[in-house]
């Protein structure tokens, strides 16, 4: 175990593995210990227990190399994200975008049916913020923010924006057109997403 760079070693560890660091770190009012697994920006799973020794269990279980499946079947504790087996097996991408066919909000749906049909859209990263759709170069936190964004406007269309500015390229009526719009701004280069952050592309 190490303490994570500019952590007090007596309140945190970090335990390297293959799957992803296991981060432990002790509860400030009462005796719990929380745990996370980190991989390339992205949260696996989390927890917390107060019972020190199924900590230590789960921990040592992890650092010998299992799988999200396996830790999640023997310390149900252990909350194992959503789409974490698909980051484990290189499908987030496309897991993420199947989560946004699935959502409860309609914007999000019709915008990630009408994306799914360019190629360049699809292999992008796909998430929500605010309920604007953004897509990233990767797959891990923090995310590129060099693609335009789409707006689903209370009053009803889209507007097309740069996320980081908020400027507004268009205004529009309906999915396709935001989505086509996006896809005619971006280079022929730009992507597929890679997995890590935009800090290892040297992005801001």
């Amino acid at each position: 175990m190490r303490a994570p760079e500019g952590m007090q070693r007596q309140m945190y560890a970090t335990i390297p593995a293959t799957g992803g660091d296991l981060q432990i770190s002790l509860g400030g009012a009462r005796r719990v210990f929380l745990l996370r697994i980190w991989s390339r920006g992205v949260e696996l799973a989390g927890a917390k227990s107060e019972d020190l020794d199924e900590v230590i269990a789960a921990a040592s279980l992890w650092a010998s190399g299992a799988r999200l499946r396996e830790l999640g079947a023997r310390y149900p504790f252990m909350d194992i994200g959503e789409i974490s087996e698909a980051y484990e097996e290189g499908r987030e991408v496309e897991a993420k975008w199947a989560l946004l066919l699935r959502s409860d909000q309609a914007e999000a749906r019709r915008l990630a049916e009408e994306a799914l049909r360019f190629p360049k859209l699809a292999g992008l990263f796909p998430y929500l913020s605010h309920h604007d759709l953004l897509l990233s170069r990767t797959t891990g936190y923090p995310f590129t923010r060099d693609a335009p964004c789409i707006r689903p406007l209370l009053s009803g269309g889209y507007a097309v924006m740069w996320p980081e500015t908020m400027e507004t390229i268009a205004t529009v009526e309906s999915p396709r057109q935001a989505v086509e719009i996006v896809n005619a701004a971006l280079p022929e280069e730009y992507g597929p997403a890679v997995p890590g952050t935009a800090d290892d592309l040297g992005d801001t």
